[in-house]
């Protein structure tokens, strides 16, 4: 993993700590505030069990539910295509856009603080509008046709 930085200008867990905490089944307080490092980690806990990454696992165990809806079992399903991921306010939001084919359309699903999750909209460089996300973190961009892989997103905080 990177030698990512947060704004704040602490650090994110690194490699061997998020080994560590997964091997052990451990948690850390960093985890519960930062998106990046909490997604390493579930990531890694997914590995130690040999299960996809995407079983939501960890609000099963106590978790904080960071994952909201683009964990869900959903993700696993064949209509849905991962096209883009974006780490976002370094590392803090986690941004990731499905081409959802069965109706034809790109849907952004947000993982961050829940707390912060409705203070939150983001822009797409080539796409009017500002998109704030539902409840569950998600939010529709547009038709499938739209090409997603070179934009930039912002955030409106």
């Amino acid at each position: 993993m990177p030698n990512h930085h947060h704004i704040d200008g602490s650090a994110h867990l690194g490699t061997a700590r998020l080994l560590d905490l997964a091997n052990a089944n451990g948690t850390h307080p960093h985890l519960d505030n930062c998106a990046f490092c909490r997604e390493q980690y579930e990531a890694l806990i997914a590995i130690a069990r040999f299960v996809a990454p995407d079983v939501d696992s960890a609000v099963a165990d106590g978790g904080t539910g960071y994952r909201l809806a683009a964990h869900s079992e959903t993700e696993t399903q064949a209509e849905l295509l991962l096209r883009q991921t974006w780490y976002l306010d370094g590392g803090n939001v986690l941004l990731r856009v499905f081409e959802e084919r069965a109706h034809d359309r790109l849907v952004a699903y947000v993982i961050c603080d829940p707390q912060r999750l409705p203070l939150l909209s983001f822009r797409f460089s080539g796409v009017d509008g500002v998109f704030h996300p539902a409840h569950d973190g998600s939010f529709v961009i547009g038709g499938s046709d739209i090409d997603i892989e070179p934009m930039t997103v912002s955030i409106d905080m």
